[in-house]
Order: C-alpha cells, then structure tokens, then sequence
C-alpha cells in the first residue's frame, strides 16, 4: 500500500476526515495512478475514414479501471450497527405509541378515572372548633349538624390518578379536609358537625351545590360558582353566601349580619331575623318573606322590586330602622303599614317619583325626585327610613 493510501486512511481512523471523504481522496488517488492507454496516431499509422471495424476498435481508448474496494475500520463498523440497532429501537417503539391519545390525554389532563370513597372521624371533642374548612370540586358539599360531639366526613371522590391523596387535618383546633385540587375531577362531600362547637364553618365547592343546615356557630362562610347555594335553620354571628350565575335560597336564619351576593340568578330569603343585612344581584328578583331587620340593602340591576310584605311580620321593634332599595331601568313598588312612621327618600333619573300616602308631608317633590316625613313620626313607635333608587323607571309609594 503507498504512503498516501496509508496517510488517507489513518486520517479516518483519528477522525480527522469521513468516510465519504476518504473514499473520494482514494478515488482520486487512483484514478491519478491509473496509466494511460491512448495512442498518438502517425501519418503511417492513421487509419482511413472507411477502413474496417476491427482497425477502428484498436484505436479507441479502453475505459477506466474500477475504484478499489473500501474497507472501513471496525471501529466504524462498530459504530453503524449500534446507531441502526438504537433506530430500530426507536421504529418499533413509535409502532406501538398511539400518538394521538398520548397528545390528547396530555393536553386534557386525564389521565383516568379512579373512584374512591372516604370516611373521616375527628376525636371527640370537649371544646369549640376554631374553623372546619370544606372544599368540593364539581359536586355538592353538605354540611349538617347533630347531637354528637365529633365530626364525620364522608368524601366520594373521582381522581385522575390512582395515587391521589386525601386528607383531614386538624392543626390548633382547625379542621380542613385537604386534596391535590389539580389531581381530582369531582370531590362531593358530606360531613356532620356538633352544635354549638364551631366557631367558624367555611363550605364550597367549585362548581357543585351548597346546602347547610341545623348549624349554630360564630361565622358561616358559603361558596360556589354556576350551582345553587341552600342554607336553611341556621344561628350564627356572621353569615355570608356568595354565588354566581345561580340561586340562593335561604330560609330561617337568625345573625347579626349577614350578606347574600349572587350574579344573574335569584335571591330568595325567608324568616330572616339579622341587624344589619345585604342583598345583591344582577338582572335577577329578590324575593323576600318575613324579613326582621334592622338594616336592609337590596341591590339588583334591570329587574323590578316589589317592597311590601317584607315589613309586615317584625315581633320587636326597637328603635328607628332602615330600609335601601335600588335597581335600574325597572319599577320600585313600596308599602308599609299606616302605624309606621316613614321619611322617605326616592329618586328615579330619568323616570318619575309617584306617591300616593296621604300621611306622608313632601318637603321636596318633582317629576323624578322626592323627599318627605310621615305626619305621625314623631309619636309613632315604630319607624323607618326608606331610600328608593331606580334610573329610567318609576318609584310608587303606595298606602
């Protein structure tokens, strides 16, 4: 072998140059060895234009020599099976990957459906509960009081993986039942609590009923999203219920303040006794019944108010009390009883103001304002100031 092939070829080995490289410089190397057969013609030897065959086939130039063949070393051999071996791997292992279900799955989140369901017992308890916090996911949270002195849960739960971790933890007197949110497609719980032994109780569920009853506790804390909130036969200091895009319902509550807030769905309050009270939504009624409070707002937009029976049932009345109104682009309708002495505030933009009590002086009065005081409120027992507030629409105090 010459010193050039030599040199080429422990180029390759050292890396240096590829093999396609090596075999082109090889190539070439040859090709530059090869002798040449060409004949340069004389005038003796010159054939004729018309001689024979065999003449002209001993003057033509005979072709090239084949290229040598290449040999690569074994490490490159080496080399070329375990890349092919690893793409044949790689083949096989994509036949047997569904692509479009590993894409989906991933994109969606699920990755299985494992149901499951838990129960949860508290040690018995001798003192109050500082809070018990229960949170829901897609389904609906119940929370019921009893004549015991633990706390029971039961969660029924469908999670994306089969390791999903649910817990109740107590931590300084606070319960809360605790999940990877993220890991769950629906968590539904129902739990019982003591009466009297908490102080705070914190329910809701991300789209999924809320329903509380029979509870007697320092603070009641509702909350949901796109389904109706339900609480009936509660005691409490603080109650607030809060909802959007669903109803709230509530019947016979007994608190010092309380707030129900909904979005474009209904409010329905019964046997409410409270000292102060807000009521709010949005392009949806309020509905009232037996409503004994001492300060009440009522909040809604494009949506009528009919304020009449709600003032009839007080068993005690104490001092003066306050009654706030508003709403736009609809009616206010409000009576009250001749035995109540009213000062009355109503205001309607670009509507009009329409009283009909002829017990009421009207200090102030145009087409959409007006302003005046029962002539009996001095002596009367029971009193109330009354705020009216509508746009584009009309106020009507009625006997």
């Amino acid at each position: 072998m010459s010193d050039k092939k030599t040199e080429i070829l422990s180029q390759l080995e050292q890396g240096k140059i590829t093999a396609t490289e090596a075999f082109t410089m090889l190539n070439q190397l040859n090709e530059s060895a090869a002798p040449t057969h060409e004949t340069e013609p004389t005038s003796t030897d010159e054939p004729r234009s018309n001689g024979s065959r065999q003449e002209r086939e001993r003057y033509e130039t005979p072709p090239p020599p084949p290229p040598p063949q290449f040999t690569a070393p074994d490490w490159v051999e080496d080399l070329i099976g375990d890349v092919s071996g690893a793409v044949e791997d790689v083949v096989e292992s994509i036949k047997d990957w569904n692509i479009g279900a590993s894409i989906s799955e991933f994109m969606s989140g699920t990755y299985g459906h494992h149901e499951n369901t838990l129960y949860f017992t508290s040690n018995p308890i001798s003192q109050g509960i500082l809070k018990l916090t229960l949170i829901g996911k897609a389904a609906k949270v119940t929370v019921s009081g009893y004549d015991g002195n633990v706390i029971r849960v039961q969660c029924k739960y469908n999670a994306r993986r089969p390791d999903a971790q649910v817990l109740f933890h107590e931590e300084d007197g606070a319960y809360q039942l605790m999940y990877d949110e993220s890991q769950m497609r629906s968590m539904e719980i129902f739990c019982e609590v003591p009466y009297v032994m908490i102080k705070n109780i914190h329910a809701a569920s991300k789209s999924g009923v809320v329903l509380i009853e029979n509870i007697k506790a320092g603070a009641v804390v509702l909350y949901t999203k796109n389904e109706k909130i339900l609480a009936s036969n509660i005691d409490c200091a603080e109650f607030v219920a809060q909802n959007r895009n669903e109803a709230i319902k509530v019947q016979s509550l007994n608190a010092q303040n309380v707030h129900i807030e909904t979005t474009n769905a209904k409010i329905q309050v019964e046997d409410v006794r409270a000292v102060n009270a807000g009521l709010k939504t949005t392009n949806s009624r309020i509905k009232m019944a037996h409503m004994d409070v001492a300060n009440l707002q009522i909040h809604t937009t494009n949506t009528s108010l009919k304020l009449d029976k709600l003032l009839y049932d007080f068993e005690d009345w104490s001092g003066e009390r306050t009654l706030e109104a508003y709403t736009t682009n609809s009616n206010i309708s409000f009576s009250a009883p001749a035995d109540i002495g009213l000062k009355m505030h109503a205001h309607a933009p670009g509507g009009k103001v329409v009283c009909k009590r002829h017990d009421l002086y009207l200090s102030e009065a145009g087409r959409d304002h007006a302003q005046g005081t029962s002539n009996h409120y001095d002596f009367s027992s029971k009193k109330m100031n009354v705020v009216l507030s509508t746009t584009n629409a009309s106020v009507k105090i009625r006997e």
